[in-house]
């Protein structure tokens, strides 16, 4: 459409920077999840997969457990 949106947050969408800039970032999203204990079998047997800023969570437990402990490591890390 003819519509102009701006962006005044976060990097540039199509920016060779973009990828970058968002694994350093994610990166503590990654650590964080390792250390919730979520990905043990014995648990929630949840495994976060991360490509740049896209991720898939594929787990046999509840999913509920592992959209909060998301939901509270986006929070912490100002996401």
């Amino acid at each position: 459409g003819s519509e102009i949106h701006t962006q005044d947050k976060g990097t540039p969408q199509g920016s060779p920077l973009s990828p970058l800039l968002a694994n350093i970032y994610l990166d503590q999203l990654d650590k964080q999840w390792k250390s919730s204990g979520l990905q043990n079998r014995y648990t929630e047997d949840a495994h976060l997969i991360r490509y740049a800023d896209d991720y898939l969570v594929l787990m046999t437990g509840n999913p509920a457990v592992a959209k909060k402990k998301l939901d509270e490591i986006m929070e912490d890390i100002d996401l």
